[in-house]
């Protein structure tokens, strides 16, 4: 019997085990729990629960829209207002015992207010009372809770994570695409057969490593390139849930703030001489996506350099996926990149987050 096969089977005793002792499996993303409901014309299922404000996981730098609220419990039910009578914010400021937005006029906003925001782990919503306002800035009283939409199953998280693979055709090292909590996609040198199982080791960083049985729920072949293979994930033990929710956390805390905004940037694979520049349309501490002339496969390594404020900076990441974009005639005539950024060693990062919030500031003033 094959070593990998040996050791899918053992996991699935083990994961037998621990139904029979009334733990659940984990969602199955193949069947709907990582798919993004924005492209969907189903209502997915929310789980909204309470979170303390020093968990609240806000960014500084995010995008909010701000409605009058008639109440504190405005924030725990119903559908929020349209987003067209909302008001464009950023938030510039949160602390234990602040919260500040910036908003694009020095129009004065209401004494108590319903804000909507993305907080690391989905979508948040709350309500602030307004301390005072100096123009466009208004300083705040932050809740004791915020309501956060929990949807972590649905969404995929982009990360070049290290990932080994075990299957019927031989093993491999390679990175991921992305992950959920019910499944992870990898760029592989071969096909998998849809339903096929094999051993998927991933890398969390910081020397943790979470190794699960996992099968196939598609493949596909990128243009003269890498297969790639979504796995979900069905053998994972509780432990391990644990810590793919918090290596989730941290990735997704690193995509934040997500800034659009036009910035000129040089990349280049690895091992190339010269660099090549590209307009990046969206940036994060975490990613970038650019638009360039040159397709790049996924996995492809890159360096990736540009300046934020009058501060330079240079990352290195990994491609983790690149799509045609064509003109008026259909015809492509560059390709739409996305890289994920490597966490850099010292301050750099923070660095970056301080810049984009400013960014988003002066995006939101120019209107």
């Amino acid at each position: 019997m094959p070593v990998w096969l040996s050791v899918a089977r053992a996991a699935r005793e083990l994961e037998l085990t621990t139904v029979e002792a009334g733990l659940s499996r984990v969602a199955c993303p193949g069947r709907g729990s990582n798919r993004d409901p924005t492209v969907t014309n189903e209502d997915p299922p929310l789980l909204a629960r309470r979170v303390a404000w020093a968990d609240a996981g806000l960014v500084e730098g995010t995008e909010v829209l701000l409605w009058p609220a008639a109440n504190e419990a405005d924030a725990a039910g119903g559908a929020l207002p349209a987003a067209p009578e909302g008001l464009a914010a950023v938030l510039s400021w949160v602390r234990p015992e602040v919260v500040r937005f910036e908003t694009a006029t020095p129009e004065p906003l209401a004494e108590l207010l319903l804000a909507s925001t993305l907080a690391v782990g989905g979508p948040a919503r709350f309500v602030v009372r307004k301390s005072y306002q100096i123009g466009s800035t208004a300083v705040c009283e932050p809740p004791e809770e915020i309501y956060l939409v929990e949807r972590r199953e649905l969404f995929r998280v982009l990360v070049a994570a290290p990932v080994s693979v075990w299957a019927e055709k031989g093993s491999c090292s390679a990175h991921s695409l992305d992950c959920s909590a019910g499944g992870v996609r990898v760029y592989l040198p071969w096909p998998v057969g849809k339903g096929a199982e094999a051993v998927v080791q991933l890398e969390l960083g910081t020397g943790e490593k979470l190794r699960a049985v996992a099968a196939a729920r598609h493949c596909s072949r990128y243009p003269d390139g890498p297969w790639v293979v979504g796995f979900e994930f069905v053998s994972l033990p509780p432990s391990g849930r644990r810590q793919l929710s918090k290596f989730l956390a941290q990735q997704e805390r690193r995509l934040m703030p997500r800034v659009k905004s036009l910035i000129l940037v040089e990349c280049r694979s690895h091992g190339r001489p010269a660099f090549a520049e590209g307009l990046a349309s969206e940036l994060s501490p975490g990613a970038v996506v650019l638009d360039l002339y040159e397709a790049h496969a996924p996995g492809d390594a890159m360096e990736v350099k540009f300046r934020l404020r009058r501060q330079s900076f240079g990352f290195s990441g990994r491609v983790v996926a690149c799509t045609p974009v064509a003109d008026a005639n259909h015809k492509p005539v560059r390709h739409r990149v996305t890289v994920c950024l490597e966490a850099p060693a010292g301050p750099a990062e923070e660095q970056v987050r301080k810049a984009l919030r400013d960014l988003a500031l002066e995006n939101l003033a120019s209107g």
